[in-house]
Protein backbone atom coordinates (compact mmCIF):
# COMPACT_ATOMS: atom_id res chain seq x y z
CA UNK A 1 0.00 0.00 0.00
CA UNK A 2 0.80 3.54 0.35
CA UNK A 3 2.99 3.15 3.78
CA UNK A 4 5.66 0.60 1.53
CA UNK A 5 5.81 3.36 -1.47
CA UNK A 6 6.64 5.49 2.13
CA UNK A 7 8.92 3.29 3.54
CA UNK A 8 10.89 2.61 0.56
CA UNK A 9 11.46 6.26 -0.57
CA UNK A 10 13.45 7.56 2.51
CA UNK A 11 17.15 7.02 1.22
CA UNK A 12 17.49 10.77 0.67
CA UNK A 13 19.98 9.52 -2.35
CA UNK A 14 21.79 8.10 0.23
CA UNK A 15 22.84 5.21 -2.03
CA UNK A 16 23.88 7.17 -5.01
CA UNK A 17 27.04 7.94 -5.89
CA UNK A 18 28.37 10.82 -3.16
CA UNK A 19 30.63 13.61 -4.01
CA UNK A 20 32.57 15.71 -0.96
CA UNK A 21 32.50 19.57 -1.65
CA UNK A 22 33.06 22.84 0.25
CA UNK A 23 30.83 26.14 -0.57
CA UNK A 24 32.59 29.02 0.18
CA UNK A 25 31.25 32.77 -0.96
CA UNK A 26 33.22 34.58 -3.80
CA UNK A 27 35.94 37.15 -2.24
CA UNK A 28 33.49 40.19 -2.54
CA UNK A 29 30.32 38.29 -1.86
CA UNK A 30 27.50 40.23 0.59
CA UNK A 31 26.01 37.05 0.90
CA UNK A 32 26.90 35.47 4.11
CA UNK A 33 29.12 32.22 4.34
CA UNK A 34 27.41 29.19 5.32
CA UNK A 35 28.45 28.00 8.27
CA UNK A 36 29.04 24.28 7.45
CA UNK A 37 30.44 24.69 4.10
CA UNK A 38 31.59 21.33 3.96
CA UNK A 39 29.26 19.06 1.92
CA UNK A 40 28.37 15.31 1.15
CA UNK A 41 25.84 14.78 -1.37
CA UNK A 42 24.62 12.86 -4.09
CA UNK A 43 27.02 13.49 -7.16
CA UNK A 44 23.40 13.49 -9.16
CA UNK A 45 22.87 16.56 -7.33
CA UNK A 46 22.33 19.29 -9.76
CA UNK A 47 23.76 23.02 -9.73
CA UNK A 48 19.93 24.21 -9.09
CA UNK A 49 19.44 22.13 -6.45
CA UNK A 50 22.73 23.49 -4.85
CA UNK A 51 21.92 27.04 -5.81
CA UNK A 52 18.34 26.34 -3.70
CA UNK A 53 20.45 25.65 -0.79
CA UNK A 54 22.66 28.64 -1.11
CA UNK A 55 19.80 30.67 -0.76
CA UNK A 56 17.90 28.71 1.80
CA UNK A 57 20.85 29.24 3.92
CA UNK A 58 22.05 32.80 3.06
CA UNK A 59 18.69 34.31 2.42
CA UNK A 60 15.90 32.55 4.54
CA UNK A 61 14.57 31.43 0.99
CA UNK A 62 14.55 29.96 -2.08
CA UNK A 63 12.62 32.19 -3.97
CA UNK A 64 15.81 33.86 -5.28
CA UNK A 65 18.26 31.23 -6.28
CA UNK A 66 17.83 32.05 -9.67
CA UNK A 67 19.53 35.47 -8.15
CA UNK A 68 22.89 33.12 -6.98
CA UNK A 69 26.20 31.82 -9.66
CA UNK A 70 27.72 28.89 -9.18
CA UNK A 71 31.92 29.09 -10.19
CA UNK A 72 34.04 26.30 -10.27
CA UNK A 73 38.05 27.54 -11.02
CA UNK A 74 36.45 31.06 -11.96
CA UNK A 75 34.39 29.24 -14.20
CA UNK A 76 30.24 29.51 -14.39
CA UNK A 77 28.84 26.41 -14.19
CA UNK A 78 24.97 25.97 -16.08
CA UNK A 79 21.92 25.25 -14.10
CA UNK A 80 21.40 21.48 -15.06
CA UNK A 81 24.74 20.03 -14.82
CA UNK A 82 25.15 17.48 -12.28
CA UNK A 83 28.08 17.16 -9.48
CA UNK A 84 28.89 14.63 -10.96
CA UNK A 85 30.03 16.15 -14.51
CA UNK A 86 31.66 19.26 -13.04
CA UNK A 87 33.80 16.95 -10.84
CA UNK A 88 34.61 15.04 -13.77
CA UNK A 89 35.52 17.69 -16.03
CA UNK A 90 36.79 20.53 -13.94
CA UNK A 91 38.27 18.25 -10.71
CA UNK A 92 38.96 15.17 -11.50
CA UNK A 93 42.58 16.07 -11.03
CA UNK A 94 42.78 17.80 -7.90
CA UNK A 95 42.21 16.38 -4.36
CA UNK A 96 38.69 16.47 -3.01
CA UNK A 97 37.00 17.88 -1.37
CA UNK A 98 35.31 19.83 -4.73
CA UNK A 99 35.58 23.36 -4.29
CA UNK A 100 32.47 25.36 -5.55
CA UNK A 101 32.19 29.80 -4.84
CA UNK A 102 29.26 31.39 -4.67
CA UNK A 103 28.41 35.07 -5.75
CA UNK A 104 25.11 37.28 -6.51
CA UNK A 105 24.35 36.80 -10.08
CA UNK A 106 26.85 38.68 -12.80
CA UNK A 107 25.61 39.96 -15.36
CA UNK A 108 27.63 38.88 -18.03
CA UNK A 109 25.35 39.83 -21.26
CA UNK A 110 25.96 43.72 -20.05
CA UNK A 111 29.65 43.17 -19.95
CA UNK A 112 29.88 41.72 -23.33
CA UNK A 113 27.31 43.91 -25.26
CA UNK A 114 29.29 47.08 -24.00
CA UNK A 115 32.52 46.08 -23.37
CA UNK A 116 33.69 49.31 -21.51
CA UNK A 117 37.25 50.82 -21.64
CA UNK A 118 36.11 51.26 -16.99
CA UNK A 119 35.32 47.66 -17.09
CA UNK A 120 37.45 45.94 -14.83
CA UNK A 121 38.56 42.21 -16.19
CA UNK A 122 38.36 41.34 -12.44
CA UNK A 123 34.72 41.34 -13.30
CA UNK A 124 34.57 39.02 -16.24
CA UNK A 125 34.16 35.19 -15.69
CA UNK A 126 35.05 32.97 -18.58
CA UNK A 127 31.70 31.22 -19.68
CA UNK A 128 31.34 27.32 -19.19
CA UNK A 129 32.53 25.62 -22.50
CA UNK A 130 29.56 23.02 -23.35
CA UNK A 131 31.96 20.49 -24.99
CA UNK A 132 33.52 17.74 -23.63
CA UNK A 133 37.21 18.23 -22.47
CA UNK A 134 39.82 15.74 -24.56
CA UNK A 135 42.44 16.25 -22.32
CA UNK A 136 42.33 16.23 -18.67
CA UNK A 137 46.29 15.76 -18.18
CA UNK A 138 46.74 19.38 -18.36
CA UNK A 139 44.03 22.58 -17.14
CA UNK A 140 44.91 24.43 -20.28
CA UNK A 141 41.57 24.79 -22.53
CA UNK A 142 43.87 25.63 -25.94
CA UNK A 143 42.31 23.25 -28.03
Amino acid sequence: GEDEQDEGNTDYHRFDEQVNLVLEPSADCPLKEIKRKYIRCSSLATITLLKKFIALKCLGTTNQYREIDVLCDGEYIPKDHTLKFVYITRWRTKSTPLKLVYSPKLELEKEIVKPDKKTSKKNQVPQWKLQPKLNYDDDDDES
